[in-house]
């Protein structure tokens, strides 16, 4: 069995050792912010002209489909770029209604297109053909080919995708 004094020098080695600690991680920090601030008006720079370029080579592609014909894309100084199939977007108005609509036209698929909560799944409303999905109310929107270029490191595409979405947020609050 420990003594108060013992367990007095326990807790006293402990509130050392959170000191310690606290100290070299706000020292880490204050280093870290340091650097940032050295470098974060660059990278904004260098985001917006990303962007800029981004989007001018997705118009070219947009502007010219012929030649992405065969093959459909290609890898230019590492930007994968051409055309790829869409993947769709589907909507519908009234939950209800489209659930009411499979039970009718799909009444053996309603365990499969219907959650339990009564509401329609879009995964398995996806593997529908369009006329039975017109059929069901939904609308399915951009299924065909679309102009696209990533980058073809997807490390470093992930890094971009990450600093333009910060910079979105900024401009936005």
């Amino acid at each position: 069995m420990s003594t108060m004094s013992e367990i007095e020098k326990q807790a006293a080695a402990l509130g050392v050792a959170r000191d310690a600690l606290t100290t070299e991680w706000l020292a880490e920090k204050q280093e870290l912010a340091e650097v940032e601030s050295r470098h974060v008006a660059d990278i904004r720079k260098l985001t917006k002209a990303f962007g800029v370029a981004y989007g001018r080579l997705r118009e070219a592609v947009a502007e010219s489909p012929g030649l992405f014909a065969k093959p459909k894309s290609v890898i230019l100084h590492g930007i994968k770029l051409g055309y790829r199939k869409g993947t769709g977007k589907m909507d519908w108005d009234d939950d209800e209604a489209v659930v009411k609509l499979i039970r009718k036209h799909l009444p053996d698929l309603v365990d499969v297109l219907i959650q339990k909560t009564e509401k329609p799944l879009k995964g398995p409303l996806g593997e529908l053909p369009a006329d039975t999905l017109k059929k069901l109310g939904v609308t399915v929107e951009e299924t065909g080919d679309v102009a696209f270029a990533a980058l073809a490191d997807g490390d470093t595409q992930k890094m971009i995708k990450a600093l333009l979405k910060r910079q979105a947020e900024e401009v936005e609050g």
